[in-house]
């Protein structure tokens, strides 16, 4: 038997239990690596490489290091935490390209950089947010718009 208290209290706990269900983070990627992954048929490094940097420039990414091997972009967090304590703090992507059979595996990693560049940095991963589920279909465009050429 449930007391004049009981019901108000399963209700809430119910309501709790559902609104968290709700918040479940991206699922992480299926890939060997763990990271969001793709291989591309028929295209070479240099390609991807410039079809990467393309892409990046156009959607505001301060590009970084590229050639045929690696691309890595960055790009200021709009209001983060951290900005309040005066630590800059920015996103940055990178894509390895990998010779795969036939192709070229594209493996990303992103992560969030306090104080980017100096020797307090701090990295922390970001490939399991919601900008890392962002990668994952940024990827499987690429794949597409490059299979098409």
């Amino acid at each position: 038997m449930i007391n004049r208290y009981g019901v108000p209290f399963l209700l809430g706990g119910a309501i709790a239990v559902l609104g968290l269900a709700g918040c479940a983070s991206p699922q992480k990627s299926a890939s060997s690596s763990g990271k969001p992954e793709i291989t591309i048929r028929g295209v070479t490094r240099q390609q991807v490489c410039d079809a990467l940097r393309e892409r990046l420039f156009s959607r505001g990414w301060a590009l970084g290091a590229a050639n045929d091997r690696a691309v890595t972009a960055s790009k200021p967090m709009a209001n983060d935490a951290a900005g309040i304590l005066n630590a800059p703090t920015v996103r940055r992507v990178s894509y390895d390209l990998l010779d795969s059979r036939g192709g070229v595996r594209v493996v990303a990693k992103l992560e969030t950089v306090t104080n980017p560049g100096k020797t307090i940095e701090q990295v922390t991963d970001a490939i399991d947010t919601e900008s890392g589920a962002n990668i994952r279909d940024f990827l499987q465009q690429l794949s597409a718009e490059l299979s098409r050429k």
